[in-house]
C-alpha cells in the first residue's frame, strides 16, 4: 500500500526529508525519566509494601533514560515540522 504524497509550497530541509522518509518507524525517547511522577502515581498501591516501595523508588531514581533511536538533528527536524502550521 503506497501513501499519497501531497505537494506543498514550502520546501523541506534535507534532514526533514530524511525524517519524513522514516514514516513512523521511530520513537522519540524522553530526555529524562519522570521518576517523581511515576512514584506519585503508584505510591498508593505500594504503600502497604514499605520494603518494596523503597526498592521501587531507588530503582526509578537511579534509572537511565533510554537511548534515542534518532539523531539530535532528526529530533530538531521533527520539532520544526511539528511547529509548522502550514503543513
Amino acid at each position: 500500500m503506497s501513501i499519497p504524497i501531497v505537494a506543498v509550497s514550502t520546501g523541506f530541509s534535507n534532514v526533514e526529508v530524511s525524517l519524513l522518509k522514516k514514516k513512523c518507524k521511530f520513537s522519540v525517547t524522553p530526555a529524562n525519566i519522570p521518576a517523581t511522577e511515576i512514584i506519585a502515581n503508584v505510591e498508593s498501591a505500594v504503600r502497604p509494601l514499605n520494603a518494596e516501595q523503597g526498592a521501587f523508588n531507588n530503582i526509578l531514581q537511579h534509572a537511565d533514560p533510554p537511548k534515542p533511536n534518532i539523531t539530535t538533528e532528526l529530533c530538531d527536524a521533527l520539532k520544526s515540522l511539528k511547529e509548522d502550521n502550514s503543513i
